[in-house]
């Protein structure tokens, strides 16, 4: 299975086991229950890890935590930019086309996705610090 983009949580198309792609976990398959979906593994696992406070650096396993999640997410954003190039040609084939109002929303889109994307990333750097 090759992930390429979206959701962390994805099923293979040979054998149709769900998986997470961001800790391994899988199942749904041969009587092993599904996993967990991936927003459990952008919780922090352990209290201690969020009430760090003056140690923040005591931890690697703390740092690699947030920063796996920041990486993932820099991945992302830089999907999307690719993305963003993409939607200006088919921007500029919808112009000359005469569909200006479409060509306008699939730019509105993409850069509405761009901006999300910075956001996501950022706010795991952030969530580190708090």
């Amino acid at each position: 299975t090759t992930k390429i983009s979206g959701c962390m949580y994805i099923q293979c198309a040979k054998c149709q086991a769900h998986w997470c792609w961001q800790c391994g976990d899988w199942g749904g398959i041969k009587n092993k229950p599904p996993p967990h979906h991936v927003y459990d593994c952008n919780t922090p696992p352990t209290k201690s890890w969020v009430d760090a406070g003056g140690e923040i650096f005591a931890d690697d396993g703390r740092f690699m935590f947030y920063f796996e999640r920041s990486e993932n997410h820099h991945a992302a954003l830089k999907f999307a930019e690719e993305n963003r190039r993409a939607a200006e040609e088919k921007y500029d084939q919808l112009m000359t086309g005469g569909a200006e109002s479409s060509a306008d929303v699939i730019i509105a889109a993409a850069e509405t996705l761009l901006q999300c994307r910075r956001v996501l990333q950022w706010s795991f750097v952030w969530a580190f610090f708090e």
